[in-house]
């Protein structure tokens, strides 16, 4: 009687995960279904506030759709199951450069589903191969479970999984005869991603070999070039950064529309673009259709307003969890287009207090205000977006204090950019005809790679009409 065994098949997963998909479809769904509400259906009647509604609506489904589209294409080329199977050419293309000795040892950092670290150790299979990721929340398809199982799959038994932190490896200097990483670091949020590449080779014995795949663009790393000189300054004989955008793990092409190219500033131009073109297109639709109405309430309002708000959120770069109230200022200038809409602009600083020793988050952002308005006797309910950018700012002390002016050895001083989406809901109540008092709600959604502290924020202040 003959047995037959089924060998279970390795799930590397897909770096473009299909819950990203879903999650940005679900979003053009939505934006399409309230357009047809308010912009086909009789719910509203013709006018100023439905033209707007209808636009606003239309251009944020096409938008989406359009970036649902993208992530689709990029799912279907990583694929280990499809006909590109771009990700095993690109594991296959950093595995060939890692050779360990007999009974020598590897580090791969970010391991993710364990792809790398595995077939490196199928390419040595008398060395051993660690690999470590801190299997983060916005990747909660990849795990411990998932490597070891996809290292069973595969027949190979020498390797080992761990959780880690890439900013701090918790190993002896020197330890390894290879250290390997595949797009990782680019998703750190840090101002000297160089500083974690010298942190990566720390733990890299003399005459070891380095193999680090990411996008090197200028504006994720800094000067590449020059942080070559500095690795042969410090006794690295071979440094070489190699274009694998010329075919040898895509197109140029295929680097330009995916987003993964790393030549110079091209990342920088093509983030900055889309918002441009958005803003852009959003003024031109809108404009028109409210020119007709605005001489009805030609003015403007501004003021100030404080905030306050519960933040919550966890710096994994740290191990951090960053939470609290957080306290902050800022204002805003309208213009009234016609008798239910308003475009302008507003910014704000708010600032979470960490540890009781002077440690701070602090959030700065400003951007296009775009929202509608409905007067009911004085009280005047409205709701919008704002559309932007600004900039966290952290510096968190785990020993000492910053009342004094001694060097504290546990401090991280951290800025990272970010792209936003804020909704907003509020209320005005007119004290006067001239002078408002407001109360809103609002939630800064960052659409960037950032982590930070979120939650809902609470202004109260005045609004001066002219």
């Amino acid at each position: 009687m003959k047995t037959a065994v089924k060998r279970m098949k390795p799930n590397y997963k897909n770096w473009m995960p299909k819950g990203m998909i879903l999650g940005t479809m679900g979003g053009a769904l939505a934006c399409l279904l309230l357009f047809l509400v308010f912009g086909v259906s009789g719910l509203l009647a013709a006018g100023t506030l439905k033209t707007v509604l209808k636009t606003v609506f239309l251009v944020l489904a096409i938008v989406l759709a359009l970036v649902t589209l993208w992530m689709w294409l990029l799912h279907r080329a990583f694929s280990y199951n499809g006909k590109r199977q771009m990700s095993k050419q690109i594991i296959d293309g950093v595995v060939a450069y890692v050779t360990l000795p007999e009974g020598g040892k590897g580090l791969d950092v970010g391991c993710g589903s364990g792809a790398l670290a595995i077939a490196c150790a199928k390419r040595n299979p008398k060395s051993e191969m660690v690999g470590i990721d801190r299997w983060g929340k916005e990747y909660a398809s990849y795990s411990l479970d998932l490597c070891e199982q996809n290292a069973q799959a595969e027949g190979v038994s020498n390797t080992h999984f761990s959780q880690g932190n890439a900013l701090k490896l918790d190993f002896a200097d020197e330890t390894f005869d290879a250290v390997t990483s595949n797009y990782v670091y680019h998703n750190i949020p840090s101002r000297d991603r160089q500083a974690i590449l010298l942190e990566t080779l720390r733990v890299l014995k003399k005459g070891g070999t380095f193999a680090i795949h990411d996008i090197f663009s200028r504006f994720k790393y800094g000067d590449m070039q020059a942080f070559v000189k500095i690795l042969k300054g410090m006794g690295y004989e071979e440094v070489e950064l190699i274009d694998i955008t010329n075919g040898m793990f895509m197109t140029p092409w295929e680097a330009k529309w995916m987003g993964l190219s790393g030549v110079g500033d091209f990342e920088r131009k093509e983030m900055k673009r889309p918002l441009i073109y958005i803003v852009l297109s959003f003024l031109l639709i809108i404009i028109p259709f409210t020119q007709n109405q605005a001489q009805n309430r030609q003015r403007f309002d501004g003021g100030m307003m404080v905030h306050t708000g519960y933040l919550h959120g966890d710096l994994s770069a740290l191990n951090h969890k960053a939470e609290g109230m957080t306290f902050g200022l800022g204002g805003v200038l309208r213009y009234h287009l016609g008798n239910h809409f308003r475009l302008g602009g507003e910014g704000y600083v708010s600032t979470l207090k960490q540890m009781h020793n002077g440690s701070y988050i602090r959030t700065s952002w400003g951007g296009l205000l775009a929202d509608a308005y409905w007067q009911f006797g004085r009280w005047q309910p409205f709701a919008g977006v704002t559309i932007g950018g600004g900039e966290a700012s952290s510096l968190l002390m785990f020993e000492g204090s910053a009342d004094d002016w001694e060097a504290e050895p546990n401090a991280f001083l951290h800025n990272e950019s970010f792209f936003f989406v804020n909704p907003n809901i509020g209320v005005e109540y007119a004290l006067t005809e001239a002078v408002h008092l407001t109360l809103k709600v609002d939630r800064l959604i960052p659409v960037s790679n950032i982590e930070m502290p979120k939650g809902v924020r609470c202004y109260l202040g005045f609004v001066f009409a002219h």
